[in-house]
């Protein structure tokens, strides 16, 4: 579960995690409580933020997952029982082959033995972005994207197929 999330811009020369880890300790954290929390990018500057997590490690894999399709780069740091950290790469900028979720951009599949603890993800885009983060269990987060995927296909499907049937009746009647 998400339990509640900092944020915070770096200003110049300050853009890296120690940085970021001193800046967000001393900021009180949101609680997301039941809604999802979210997060708002200004165009071209980076935002750290500190996600506090509470995962059960005996339990299932974890997805966390960024709902804005435009996010450039997303970097998560995620804890480790032996204290180092595993760092996982996603956003339309990093090859397919180095993203943590390769179907998805920003959509991080958590390595079971994360233990709970305070997260940092490090994210930019080039446009105003305001998103989601939406923390789900693996097999809860794979019916939701079917349906998702589903959903998109039925919606743009038909109106694509229309589109070109219009297309293809207004070059009939203009060739007349």
């Amino acid at each position: 579960h998400l339990l509640g999330v900092r944020s915070w811009a770096p200003p110049p020369g300050a853009d890296d995690l120690a940085s970021a880890q001193a800046a967000l300790q001393a900021i009180h954290p949101q609680a997301s409580g039941d809604a999802p929390a979210e997060f708002r990018l200004p165009p071209r500057q980076a935002v750290w933020m500190a996600l506090d997590l509470a995962i059960d490690p005996a339990g299932d894999p974890w997805v966390l997952e960024l709902t804005h399709p435009s996010l450039r780069a997303a970097d998560l740091y995620l804890p480790r029982a032996d204290g180092k950290l595993v760092v996982l790469r996603g956003g339309r900028d990093v090859p397919i082959a180095e993203r943590s979720g390769a179907r998805f951009a920003a959509t991080f599949a958590l390595p079971p033995d994360i233990p709970s603890g305070t997260a940092y993800i490090r994210l930019q885009g080039t446009v105003p972005i305001r998103g989601q983060f939406l923390l789900q269990q693996r097999d809860d987060w794979k019916r939701q994207s079917r349906w998702q995927f589903w959903a998109m296909t039925a919606c743009f499907t038909p109106r694509s197929c229309c589109s070109s049937v219009q297309l293809s009746t207004k070059k009939r009647f203009l060739n007349r």
